[in-house]
């Protein structure tokens, strides 16, 4: 949750404990800073703006980006956004009201959600590292506009993330031709399949009774006949 500041001269003795995490691939996590309505120019706080750091940005409940966040500029954007505005509950209060939501607003907030989401994939995926969590995150996540930027910067989702790492994505199938109907997808990015099985049928009522099953080794494609 690190935000300390106006991105300025390298933080002596940060990035030599930095690189030798991140060059073994692990995931370090920064928040993005709340900057924006005092500094409108600035684009990462410190150390969000290091090469190699995972910059968070804000966004509230309806995953809209907040305005005091830190979003970066082109040439350095903000690797993710994640909810840290608009009074998200970080804990209970003792005083002045037991027992009710202690509420914040700011970015902070929004790195913890990030780094939790790349230990939960590494958790799934324990032969990845957590650099490679990260960018499967950041390619299935929901793309949300940046507000300061024209450029949309992804919250993390990790049932799209999970999808992506385990099933066929984008399977497609093409109009018959030559009495053929060729089917293509492509490969999950981490479970690699040994085998796919296409079960097919001339109607959706034929799936459940005598639908036909082809398993074939792990291939990206198939064909069958259109009159099946």
């Amino acid at each position: 949750s690190w935000d300390l500041g106006i991105c300025q001269a390298h933080i002596p003795g940060l990035l030599p404990a930095v690189f030798p995490l991140t060059n073994i691939g692990v995931a370090v996590v920064a928040s993005a800073g709340n900057l924006r309505p005092n500094a409108p120019s600035y684009g990462l706080s410190t150390p969000a703006c290091e090469s190699g750091i995972i910059a968070v940005g804000a966004t509230n409940k309806q995953s809209q980006a907040m305005p005091y966040s830190n979003f970066g500029f082109p040439e350095r954007l903000a690797d993710f956004v994640a909810p840290g505005g608009a009074n998200i509950a970080t804990g209970f209060q003792t005083t002045p009201n037991p027992c009710t939501d202690s509420t914040d607003s700011n970015t902070p907030i929004s790195a913890p959600a990030v780094a939790g989401a790349i230990s939960r994939v590494r958790h799934r995926f324990p032969s990845i590292t957590g650099v490679q969590a990260a960018a499967l995150l950041k390619a299935s996540g929901q793309p949300v506009n940046s507000l300061w930027v024209s450029a949309n910067i992804a919250q993390p989702n990790l049932e799209s993330a999970f999808r992506q790492a385990t099933l066929p994505q984008g399977i497609m199938a093409s109009t018959a031709t030559c009495g053929q109907i060729n089917l293509s997808w492509a490969a999950p990015s981490i479970l690699q399949a040994n085998e796919y099985r296409v079960r097919y049928a001339s109607t959706a009522a034929g799936l459940e009774a005598a639908a036909q099953t082809v398993t074939f080794q792990a291939a990206t494609s198939f064909s069958i006949a259109a009159t099946q």
